[in-house]
């Protein structure tokens, strides 16, 4: 069921399901794996979830606040996390293990690795978008933006 639910249906289905599957507190942002059938959803319990294949979360991700955002690389192996208390963290899904915490002067709505997963994206209150590296942290780009940014990510090329 979880594997129909990440593969063919729209973000706003996956958000009333995973609510009926859950305890109703997901929110807007969900993330998927392309290397199996993984979801990665957060909540307003200061925390991000995984679930791979079953009604049961296999992880949890903490934050200070609220969780905004989750995005998976393309190969599966990280987890971005975006969050009221002003990071996105970078997670390794197999061990749990945050491996970089990233600040911003806002909530973090919104995050997206690149196809190769070298890069990450994220989006936030303080209308900005950001490009990261995803090994060293370092902030590589800034785009200033009129409104808040809610969506970031790259096109596949």
């Amino acid at each position: 069921r979880l594997q129909e639910l990440t593969t063919t249906r729209s973000p706003g289905n996956v958000r009333a399901e995973l609510q009926r599957l859950g305890d109703g507190r997901a929110d807007a942002a969900a993330g998927r794996s392309a290397d199996r059938p993984r979801l990665g959803i957060s909540s307003d319990d200061k925390g991000a979830l995984i679930f791979v294949g079953t009604r049961e979360a296999q992880k949890r991700f903490v934050h200070d606040g609220s969780v905004w955002a989750a995005g998976f690389s393309t190969d599966g192996r990280l987890l971005c996390t975006g969050s009221e208390d002003k990071t996105a963290r970078i997670f390794e899904v197999a061990t749990g293990k945050e491996l970089k915490r990233l600040k911003h002067d806002g909530e973090v709505w919104a995050a997206g690795f690149s196809a190769d997963g070298r890069l990450l994206c994220t989006g936030s209150d303080e209308k900005t978008a950001r490009v990261f590296d995803v090994t060293t942290g370092r902030e590589l780009t800034r785009f200033e933006h009129d409104e808040e940014v809610l969506a970031a990510g790259f096109s596949a090329d």
